[in-house]
Parts: structure tokens; C-alpha cells; sequence
């Protein structure tokens, strides 16, 4: 497992190159069990730099505890999907779909880190308002991932989006946090 600064930048463009529709998700990303730790460590990694500036202000314990609940919810999920390709027989897709999917997860972080900062920096409410489109644009990328690399309907594949939302609501509640963070 390779965790080295360049790896991580090589899987944040692969996910980058993934999300403007420039490539398939075989093509773009390593699929086996060793790149399958690296995206689940590495992603956590850029997900808790992504959001710590902006977790940080609130303080250490704050930010340690938003860190972990990530990192459960993350797995959690890992957990779900291969629990749930496995009962509708396509637990062969799990790595070609839960990498590059981690991957996308981490470019989502990022770039909502940076509209956090945007924030910070000038909190005008027209920033606020950008993370509406991010937030679609990943979502229909979020799809494309589970429709194409699982080969499920276009209603099975809204189902793996909406499990990952219930699910980190679910960690999120039961964790005293109360909203979403990923």
C-alpha cells in the first residue's frame, strides 16, 4: 500500500479524469487488494485534510471525533456494499466499484473543503450556493460509478447512493453529531 503524496495525487486526478466522464473506472484506477486499502486509508486521509481547517476552528475534540465518525461511516459502508452485492449475486464487481467510489468520495471532500475555505475566507452567501451544483454533478457521477462498474439498473443504482446517505445519517445520529458529513 502506497500512501505517498504522489499516489494520492495520482488517485485524486484518476477520480478527477473519472468525474468529467474522461475515462472508464478500469482504466483509471489500480483494482486490487492492495489498491482497495490504499483507497480506503487514503481517502479518509484527503477526507479528514479536506475537512479540517473548517473542523478545526471548532477544536481538537471536535475535530478528532469528526475524523473518526468519517472512518466508521466509511466502512460501514465498505461493509454494506459488499454485504449487498454478495446477496444480489455480483460480489465480483466489489473492488471495480468500492475503489474508484472512494476515490470520488475523497474528490468530493476536497472540493467541498474548498468552498468550505471560499466560505471562511469571504462568507458571502453566493459561495454557500456552489455547493449545489458540486453536490449534483457528484451525485450523477455517484450513479454512473454504480450503474456502469456494478451493471445494476438505473433504480438499483440510485439505491447504493441513497444507502451511503442513510447510512451516514444513521452513524451521524447515533454518534451525537445529528448531520451528514460526507
Amino acid at each position: 500500500m502506497n500512501l505517498s503524496p504522489s499516489s494520492l495525487l495520482r488517485a485524486v486526478s484518476g477520480a478527477w479524469r473519472l468525474s468529467l466522464g474522461r475515462g472508464s473506472a478500469n482504466d483509471l484506477f489500480e483494482i486490487n487488494s492492495a489498491a482497495f486499502w490504499q483507497s480506503v486509508w487514503g481517502s479518509w486521509i484527503l477526507h479528514v485534510l479536506a475537512t479540517s481547517f473548517a473542523s478545526s476552528l471548532f477544536g481538537v475534540g471536535i475535530f478528532l471525533r469528526l475524523s473518526l465518525v468519517s472512518l466508521i461511516s466509511a466502512l460501514a459502508y465498505i461493509l454494506l456494499v459488499h454485504f449487498l452485492l454478495g446477496r444480489i449475486g455480483k460480489a465480483d464487481k466489489f473492488l471495480a466499484f468500492i475503489i474508484p467510489y472512494q476515490w470520488l468520495m475523497a474528490l468530493q471532500a476536497l472540493l467541498f473543503g474548498a468552498i468550505a475555505v471560499g466560505v471562511l475566507i469571504a462568507p458571502a452567501l453566493q459561495l454557500h450556493i456552489a455547493i449545489i451544483p458540486v453536490v449534483i454533478w457528484m451525485i450523477y457521477r455517484f450513479w454512473r460509478l454504480a450503474k456502469d462498474t456494478i451493471g445494476v439498473t438505473g433504480g438499483l443504482a440510485v439505491g447504493f447512493i441513497l444507502a451511503r446517505i442513510m447510512l451516514d445519517g444513521a452513524v451521524n445520529v447515533l454518534t451525537g453529531i445529528g448531520a451528514p458529513i460526507s
